[in-house]
């Protein structure tokens, strides 16, 4: 096993040095989850493009390049045009498989570690990745042999400089050599003194590493489920339990038993997330069916109503094939409405029931005192990877190149934003391109005030439990608050319950205690955010650090691209609707809004549904329907069908009829307009 992870090192260490671009981005995953600290098995969950590129240097290297198989009966292939009978020995060129262009693309000879991201790798075929082997002769030190090469390829990367001897782009095993020179700004060794704590904000008193096992699966695409099961694995800590977070996908092979698992998941037209497709087709597949008798398990679930036809379809699946499996459910599925008013609400409604059901189950008592729920914050005198610490790996840099009003004054301002994409980063008519915006300036400007703090001051965020904060290194309080927590969302019931703990004014707490009220009896919510409550109420005393524990993390927006590749494979355009009510603003739109040639936008192209593309024989007619807002995509598939008709392809005619409330401002989709983005 060692020989072959050794090997693996090396050839991984050379695809590394052959693609600079590569190296820099898993220097920069390295450097924001381990810092200056050795790297533990704890964080490697965390190195999620590390884990990639071994994958992918594993796929065009495999440990395994042969599979022996033997018939144990007779069995024919391909319709029948092949006969293998029973006893037959049949060998498996597993380097073949690994570079089938109908799974990997027609790009699979390359080294893309990127195809390894967003989902993909979860969502591969059946046996599609097969560089341990598979079924029972598969390499049972898979998982190990994973974990020592994470460690020694981050350690090494973390602690060195790592410079090809010989400056070809091509290397054999015979010649190739490396050097490494030791970097200036880590140290070799891990003997690091913590930094002591100046002003102590609030503090966990919980430790992360004791409690009983809870287990958070969930599949999202957008964010949200990723953000409450996250919600979950903050709060376990103080409720007596140790959480263990991760993807749908990598939950099937193992459904702990010693521990509760709670999966939050969504539905995406009748369809599982990227990240949890594998899950629910196994969960229900006749042949795959497992033991599930001492497994105990509660849902949640997203959709969105306005699906009334698959609304909450993968989550009610899930739920009932669970228990049809002999698992135990501990409550009732919690569903929430994403195209409702409550969403958030019924989430967190449902997660008190959770651990009113847990401390219940497992004689454990919940303390919900918010004074623990905070982080500890230190200032210090004195960059962090944003998109890592979000857990957004496959999100890289694009550039604005235009940014045009497409409505005239007066009405709500539409904007066409033409970007680069980052290099290798390809997508088709109809995806999306998922944006990880930053807050509104005068959102962070307002707290800076209300906390009386300077937008330049360093601090340090020391928390028990996982967190997409980034913790443990120094950074601005204005970066935080501008790229890290939702500081627009309205406050629910819980937001309101921590500012009423720390509330001094009997008026406050009066006002307080009636907006709980409301919320109770299902009546009228407070359309404010926490901070506009803050600003209401000076007598609120909260700490920073609790006040930032008690936002969502800023979650990905994804909007459908509105151009096509045809145009120019490198750039993509959005066509974005800037969304202002009161003082209430759309942190994505506002963000897209404001942006101006040159500036620098954390992207991701994320597939869209299988049907929502053109029909792949440009003769085949298109009429095309939209509402105002949805005509984006629309645009796109336009695109495409003009730039075939220019490049001499026989194409059917399109027809699109969309809405437009008054087109003497907003008729975004004239002939003269479509003309000029080369789509009729």
């Amino acid at each position: 096993m060692y020989g072959a992870t050794y090997a693996m090192l090396s050839s991984t260490i050379g695809r590394i040095l052959e693609n600079q671009d590569v190296y820099a981005n898993v220097r920069k995953e390295i450097d924001s989850v381990l810092g200056r600290e050795p790297a533990k098995p704890e964080c490697l969950s965390k190195l999620v493009y590390l884990t990639a590129i071994w994958r992918e240097t594993l796929r065009l290297a495999p440990s395994t390049p042969q599979i022996h198989l033997t018939c144990d009966k007779d069995t024919a292939i391909a319709d029948g045009k092949y006969l293998f009978k029973s006893g037959t020995v049949v060998v498996i060129l597993a380097q073949d498989v690994l570079r089938d262009s109908s799974v990997w693309g027609d790009d699979a000879e390359l080294f893309r570690p990127e195809r390894m991201l967003g989902g993909q790798f979860e969502a591969l075929p059946p046996k599609a990745w097969i560089a341990f082997g598979a079924g029972i002769r598969g390499s049972m030190y898979h998982s190990f042999a994973l974990q020592l090469a994470l460690i020694a390829l981050s350690t090494i990367i973390q602690r060195f400089e790592i410079l090809p001897v010989n400056r070809s782009t091509k290397h054999s095993p015979e010649t190739f050599r490396f050097r490494v020179l030791p970097r200036n700004d880590t140290p070799l060794l891990s003997l690091v003194p913590h930094l002591r704590p100046v002003s102590s904000i609030a503090t966990s008193s919980s430790n992360s590493t004791e409690g009983f096992p809870l287990y958070v699966y969930y599949g999202s695409n957008t964010g949200s489920c990723e953000g409450f099961a996250q919600t979950i694995a903050t709060r376990a800590a103080r409720n007596g339990f140790r959480a263990v977070t991760d993807t749908l996908d990598n939950a099937w092979s193992n459904l702990p038993k010693d521990g509760p698992v709670i999966i939050i998941t969504a539905s995406f037209e009748g369809e599982p997330a990227d990240n949890a497709g594998r899950f629910v087709k196994e969960l229900t597949h006749e042949s795959e069916k497992r033991d599930l008798q001492d497994v105990c398990f509660a849902v949640f679930g997203a959709g969105n109503h306005e699906w009334a036809r698959t609304y909450m379809r993968i989550p009610r699946l899930i739920d009932a094939t669970l228990e049809l499996r002999g698992a135990k459910r501990l409550l009732e599925r919690g569903e929430g409405d994403a195209g409702g008013d409550s969403f958030a609400e019924s989430f967190y409604d449902w997660e008190e029931k959770l651990w009113e059901t847990l401390a219940a189950k497992y004689g454990l008592t919940a303390n919900d005192d918010p004074r623990t729920t905070g982080a500890e914050i230190q200032f210090v005198s004195g960059s962090i990877d944003r998109a890592v610490a979000l857990r957004q790996p496959d999100a890289r840099t694009g550039v604005v190149i235009e940014n045009k009003l497409l409505t005239a004054p007066g009405v709500p301002p539409k904007h066409h934003i033409e970007l680069k994409l980052p290099a290798g980063m390809t997508y088709q008519c109809g995806n999306y391109l998922a944006i990880l915006p930053l807050n509104p300036p005068e959102y962070v400007e307002r707290v800076l005030a209300r906390f009386k703090i300077l937008r330049d001051q360093q601090i340090v965020l020391n928390m028990a439990g996982p967190t997409t904060l980034p913790t443990g290194r120094p950074v601005s309080v204005s970066e935080l608050l501008s790229g890290f927590v939702e500081l627009g969302q309205f406050a629910n019931k819980r937001n309101i319950s921590t500012l009423l703990e720390y509330a001094k004014g009997p008026a406050t707490r009066s006002n307080l205690e009636a907006m709980l009220a409301d919320f109770k009896k299902g009546g009228k919510k407070p359309n404010s955010s926490m901070l506009a409550l803050l600003e209401k109420y000076p007598d609120i005393d909260i700490p920073l650090g609790v006040y930032i524990m008690s936002l969502p993390p800023m979650r990905l927006r994804q909007y459908t691209i509105s151009s096509s590749p045809l145009w120019n494979p490198n750039h993509a355009t959005l066509t974005v609707g800037v969304i202002v009510q009161g003082d209430f603003r759309g942190v994505g739109s506002n963000y897209l809004g404001s942006l101006n040639k040159g500036d620098q936008v954390l992207m991701a192209v994320r597939p869209s549904a299988k049907a929502f593309h053109p029909p792949a024989d440009p003769t085949i007619p298109m009429v095309l329907f939209a509402a105002g807002s949805g005509l984006a995509p629309f645009r796109g598939f336009l695109q495409e069908r003009a730039m075939q008709a220019k490049s001499g392809h026989r194409v059917g005619k399109s027809v699109l009829f969309f809405g437009c409330r008054t087109p003497e401002d907003d008729y975004l989709c004239t002939t003269r307009v479509l003309a000029c983005s080369g789509e009729v």
